[in-house]
């Protein structure tokens, strides 16, 4: 006599519906790897960093959060990660800074990087980029566009939306790769010119721009 065998679903079931049983651990792999990759690369702009005199972090904190997974405690560290980005990138454009003051610009332009265009994405996607994504709160980049036309870069729009008698977070609204990319050179670009010959003006060169502007290719 035979019985009935029976077959594990292949699905899950949700309120949202039915989807395959390996996607939340598909998603969840692929989210280990991003912030791996966005931890390594930290560590990689810090270590540029640290060699060009730009950040206070020693050598030795920083080996050992690549080691040892321990994130640094330096007090000098901590007084330079509390700078205050936004306005520093507004300034940048108008006056010399020093080293500490520009190696947090940097290290800020690296942790907001802004969006890719990706072939792949559909229409919808795409149509929240440009309009926004009121479920997330997020404003759409046809508003930011027409906030660059004005402030040039994100980092002047930030500072014009903080006078606002409403303030509206800079971070909540979608901008492009290339728009980083043209405040970061444009940044880089005027350091230069500012500090001329002095000793910073003399490590600002073609080489370090490519080495530091690496993870905005």
């Amino acid at each position: 006599e035979h019985g009935i065998m029976v077959f594990p679903e292949g699905i899950d079931r949700d309120q949202t519906g039915e989807k395959p049983k390996n996607q939340q651990r598909t998603k969840s792999r692929s989210s280990r790897r991003r912030y791996f990759r966005r931890k390594r690369r930290k560590q990689m702009l810090l270590a540029v960093l640290i060699r060009e005199g730009l950040c206070p972090l020693s050598r030795e904190s920083l080996t050992r959060w690549i080691k040892d997974d321990a994130y640094p405690e330096d007090a000098s560290f901590r007084d330079w990660f509390k700078m205050q980005p936004y306005p520093l990138r507004a300034e940048a454009l108008d006056r010399p800074l020093n080293p500490h003051e520009l190696g947090r610009v940097l290290y800020h332009m690296d942790q907001r990087r802004g969006f890719r265009s990706n072939r792949k994405e559909g229409d919808g996607e795409q149509k929240k980029f440009h309009s926004g994504d009121a479920d997330r709160g997020i404003r759409g980049y046809v508003e930011t566009q027409d906030l660059l036309n004005t402030h040039v870069t994100m980092g002047k729009v930030a500072m014009h939306l903080s006078q606002q008698a409403k303030v509206d977070a800079v971070r909540r609204r979608f901008v492009k790769r290339d728009d980083y990319v043209k405040e970061f050179d444009l940044i880089w670009n005027k350091q230069s010119d500012l500090h001329g010959n002095d000793s910073l003006g003399a490590q600002l060169t073609e080489k370090l721009h490519d080495e530091i502007g690496a993870p905005f290719d």
